[in-house]
């Protein structure tokens, strides 16, 4: 029975930051500014964005897919990183919700998934104790915010 509700805890805890990111819009726990920023207070939000950009190999791959859709082989061709561990990563980026799915490729009769950064750019604000992140939506990821 606890390693049930353990199991329930942990899935409410892997929720996907775009929802998360939407659920806080409506609720107006951000503030939408002129030319599509966004300030994020929620703290879990904002830990799980800086805990990605922390992680190497994730900051490359969002910083490579920020203004341009692509597929994980050539993320990976691009930054030079592992393969093994970029694609562990990428998964791990589309899990949460920062790496979105926004088309294909299809080359050589592969069908690759095309990539594309949720956040386009990102500045992060401390006042004290309180700590914001500012993220401005690439022009595809509209949608999310409606």
């Amino acid at each position: 029975m606890l390693l049930q509700a353990s199991q329930i805890l942990e899935k409410a805890q892997e929720e996907i930051l775009a929802d998360e990111i939407t659920r806080l819009f409506k609720e107006k726990e951000f503030i939408e500014l002129s030319e599509r920023w966004l300030i994020i207070n929620h703290r879990k939000t904002v830990y799980r964005i800086m805990q990605a950009y922390g992680n190497d190999i994730k900051r490359q791959v969002l910083m490579c897919t920020a203004e341009n859709a692509l597929t994980a082989s050539q993320i990976i061709e691009k930054t030079n990183l592992p393969i093994s561990s970029t694609y562990r990563e990428i998964d791990e980026l589309i899990s949460d919700g920062l790496l979105l799915r926004v088309g294909y490729d299809k080359t050589q009769k592969k069908t690759a998934s095309k990539l594309l950064a949720l956040i386009q750019n990102m500045k992060i604000d401390i006042d004290g104790n309180r700590i914001s992140v500012l993220i401005k939506t690439n022009k595809s990821n509209d949608a999310f915010l409606l």
